[in-house]
């Protein structure tokens, strides 16, 4: 099961960074500022959320935000970069962190499945 979750969460990752943002940014849809309203709208919603959820689902509500927030200021990270280097380094954290926060376990050959669909994804990518 775990390998299902890797797959998921790195292909997930990978078409919000390194697909959709790009491609929403060119036509219009995401500029820097909204970005940033993005991000401040999901803090305030995370802040409102937990003081108003039983204490059962504040967890999994605050686990969803932070995913989500995570995500977004990632694939801005990687939009502004040009080092595939340093992106794939980016991508293979991205990932792993939001593995590690669903309590999947990584271990080497884990990371090395990772890091396969990262290095394609972006041989993919650069092909595009």
């Amino acid at each position: 099961m775990e390998t299902v979750w890797i797959i998921l969460i790195s292909v997930v990752i990978i078409v919000i960074g390194l697909f959709l943002y790009p491609y929403l940014k060119s036509k219009g849809y995401v500029t820097h500022d909204s970005i940033k309203l993005t991000d401040q709208l999901l803090l305030f919603v995370k802040i409102i959320v937990s003081k108003n959820v039983d204490v059962d689902n504040k967890e999994k509500f605050e686990s969803v935000f932070d995913a989500i927030r995570d995500i977004i200021l990632y694939a801005q990270d990687v939009d502004e970069s040009e080092d595939l280097e340093y992106i794939k380094q980016e991508t293979i954290t991205a990932i792993i962190s939001r593995l590690k926060s669903l309590e999947v376990e990584i271990d080497y050959e884990n990371e090395l499945l990772i890091e396969i669909i990262v290095e394609n994804a972006l041989g993919f990518e650069a092909r595009a």
